[in-house]
C-alpha cells in the first residue's frame, strides 16, 4: 500500500509538489526502494517602488511581478530642480546601482526600493574687477534660490559688464532678473553642483 502523498519543503527559489511514486506498488515480492518524484515551481515575488518625496520625483518599474533571479528595471525621474540622491532596498533584492537612474534589480523575494531625491544645490561668486566693487560676494543656494548683488564703479572708472562663466545660460543657471549689461544682477543655480562665478 502507497503511504501517504509526501511533501517537501520549499525553497526560496522554487516550490515543491508531488507527482508520482518512481516505482510501481502494484506487485512489491521482495524489499523495495521507492523514490517520491517532485516538480518543482520557480516562486514569483513583488517588486515594489516607493518616492522619498513624490513632490521631487516619481518612480517606476518595468515589472512589478518577478521570478526568483529575474531582474527588472528601476527608474528615477526627478523633477526639475532636483536629483536623485540614492536608492535602498528593502527585502530580498540586490540593484546594480544606488545611484544610476535605471538600475537593475536582481530579485531574491519579496522587495521594496526606495528613491530619495534631493534639491540641486549650487553657488554664485561675484566679485569686481581693478576699479569698482559688488554689493554681494553671493554664495551656496538650493534649486529655487538665488542670489544677487550690483556692481559700482569708483571714480574714474565705469561699468561694462559682468562675465560670467562656470556654466551654461538655461542649463546651469538663470538670469531671474537684470543682465550681463546691468550694474544689478540676479542669478538661480540650475544644475546640481553648478558653480557659477561672475566678474564685473
Amino acid at each position: 500500500t502507497a503511504p501517504s502523498n509526501p511533501t517537501k519543503a520549499a525553497t526560496a527559489q522554487y516550490t515543491y509538489t508531488f507527482s508520482k511514486w518512481d516505482t510501481s506498488f502494484s506487485n512489491v515480492t521482495s524489499n523495495l526502494t521507492v523514490n517520491a518524484v517532485f516538480t518543482s515551481t520557480v516562486n514569483n515575488y513583488t517588486v515594489k517602488v516607493k518616492s522619498s518625496n513624490t513632490s521631487y520625483g516619481t518612480v517606476s518599474t518595468a515589472a512589478s511581478t518577478v521570478a526568483y533571479g529575474g531582474t527588472t528595471t528601476l527608474t528615477a525621474s526627478p523633477k526639475t530642480g532636483y536629483h536623485l540622491s540614492k536608492w535602498a532596498v528593502s527585502g530580498s533584492g540586490t540593484l546594480s546601482s544606488t545611484t544610476a537612474l535605471k538600475p537593475t534589480l536582481t530579485v531574491k523575494g519579496n522587495v521594496t526600493a526606495t528613491a530619495t531625491f534631493a534639491a540641486n544645490t549650487g553657488k554664485v561668486t561675484f566679485s569686481a574687477g581693478t576699479g569698482g566693487y559688488v554689493s554681494s560676494t553671493g554664495g551656496s543656494t538650493t534649486y529655487s534660490g538665488t542670489k544677487a548683488s550690483t556692481a559700482t564703479a569708483n571714480t574714474g572708472y565705469y561699468f561694462t559688464g559682468w562675465t560670467i562663466s562656470g556654466g551654461t545660460l538655461n542649463t546651469d543657471y538663470k538670469i531671474t532678473s537684470g543682465s550681463t549689461s546691468s550694474t544689478s544682477i540676479t542669478i538661480q543655480p540650475i544644475s546640481n553642483g553648478a558653480t557659477i562665478t561672475c566678474k564685473a
